[in-house]
């Protein structure tokens, strides 16, 4: 999977990070533009300083990010959610990882799978039994990662254009 493993330091994010963070997120911004040109635009900014700050201090949510000789080369968002209050649904505690991002410079690096296993960890001290996340079907790369980590396909979105 890797071209040479890389061990990475792995904390959380703080106030200070949010260039870095900032700059790692655009990357991919640019990166899913590319690949779903119908569904992603290039967002300028790609964040504001206050979600960052509000991430920052919920409760129900963490950013993760991944330093190789002190600087961030990778982040992973998630966040700890209930099912709805639905009678159909089985009440459960879940993690859903909402971004995964690591510079292309550091792809394949095992810096991706370092934040996976921290977002584990992070999603069990909470109670959580499952981590998901949504993956777009033309990122195969993406789609590759996860599967070697165990991820399954459970639920597939499709659409007819119009």
């Amino acid at each position: 999977m890797t071209r040479s493993a890389t061990q990475a330091v792995i904390r959380p994010a703080t106030a200070d990070d949010f260039d870095s963070v900032s700059a790692i997120l655009a990357e991919t911004n640019r990166f899913h533009t590319a690949l779903l040109p119908d569904r992603f635009q290039i967002a300028v900014p790609i964040m504001t300083v206050e979600w960052f700050d509000d991430m920052l201090h919920d409760p129900s949510m963490t950013m993760f990010v991944a330093l190789t000789d002190g600087s961030i080369v990778g982040l992973l968002l998630m966040e700890c959610l209930n099912t709805p209050d639905d009678t159909i649904l089985v009440p459960r505690v879940y993690g859903y990882v909402a971004e995964l991002a690591i510079a292309h410079s550091h792809h394949r690096q095992g810096i991706g799978q370092q934040l996976m296993t921290h977002a584990q960890t992070w999603a069990k001290e909470r109670g959580a039994t499952t981590i998901e996340l949504h993956v777009w079907e033309a990122n195969t790369g993406a789609i590759a990662f996860y599967e070697q980590l165990g991820y399954q396909t459970i639920q597939r979105t499709m659409r007819l254009a119009l």
